[in-house]
């Protein structure tokens, strides 16, 4: 099928529809961070005084999706993926605790959405849909608050809730578009320039701690990654009249190991 005109009237009122959706989107996730970052600094200055810590390393497989929010782009699964990265614990006092460190998160996951692409050896551009999937990796800085409770045994069970900062180190697909009978189809293609550059997320985790001889400390637990900001940044000259739009999710077991020096 060849491209045909569209309405111009029509597509700038859907333009602007869009626009207003994506502002009211970016206040809300402005309200969250700073309800975060508020409820961080408050923990941090109430236990000042404190300076015990501990030091870690973390290992967490993790199942991720991504969840699109623009007409004609629809989610078609999600993927196994891995995390890793070390870990600061800082005693507020002996059960509130400021956690941060360094993740290298994987972010994979499917999305299908109406694209126009030329196709060779004709090289004209058809419509059709575009199959991806994705493979996103990011350096996150966590900022939580861990809150644990007295030993039982050599068990401690904890929650903890904060924000995660994701800057996007590499972005890979598989890609397969499909006009009729015609496809065309590219694997591991670097798309680093259609992925935005900055992740925001809200961090929930929940676990136990174990304690072992010396100074040593296994954790095990499930952390939710819940993204709020759009991992999208490509125009899509198809669809002229939307804005790309998905957040990405991840779901991790989480296993790591705590020293205190």
């Amino acid at each position: 099928m060849y491209l045909t005109p569209v309405n111009k009237d029509k597509d700038c009122c859907k333009r602007a529809t869009s626009h207003l959706i994506n502002i009211n989107l970016l206040r809300k996730q402005r309200n969250y961070v700073l309800f975060i970052l508020i409820f961080l600094m408050v923990s941090i200055h109430a236990g000042a005084q404190k300076t015990n810590y501990n030091l870690g390393f973390r290992i967490a497989p993790n199942l991720g999706w991504l969840k699109p929010d623009a007409e004609d782009f629809v989610s078609k699964g999600s993927h196994l993926g891995f995390s890793w990265g070390f870990v600061s614990e800082f005693e507020l006092t002996e059960n509130y605790l400021l956690v941060t460190g360094f993740n290298v998160l994987q972010n994979r996951g499917e999305l299908k959405y109406r694209e126009q692409m030329a196709i060779p050896p004709d090289s004209i551009l058809l419509e059709g849909w575009n199959h991806r999937k994705y493979s996103l990796k990011y350096l996150q800085i966590p900022l939580t608050l861990k809150l644990r409770t007295n030993e039982l045994g050599y068990f401690r069970y904890y929650g903890q809730i904060g924000l995660g900062t994701g800057f996007l180190i590499s972005a890979k697909t598989d890609e397969d578009f499909y006009s009729g009978t015609q496809t065309k189809g590219s694997e591991n293609k670097n798309i680093y320039d259609d992925i935005s550059k900055i992740r925001l997320s809200l961090l929930l985790e929940a676990g136990v701690e174990y304690k072992i001889e010396g100074f040593s400390t296994l954790v095990f637990g499930i952390r939710f990654d819940n993204g709020f900001t759009n991992v999208l940044s490509f125009d899509n000259y198809y669809l002229n009249d939307v804005d790309p739009f998905a957040i990405g999710n991840t779901v991790e077991l989480t296993l790591g190991i705590l020293i205190n020096p």
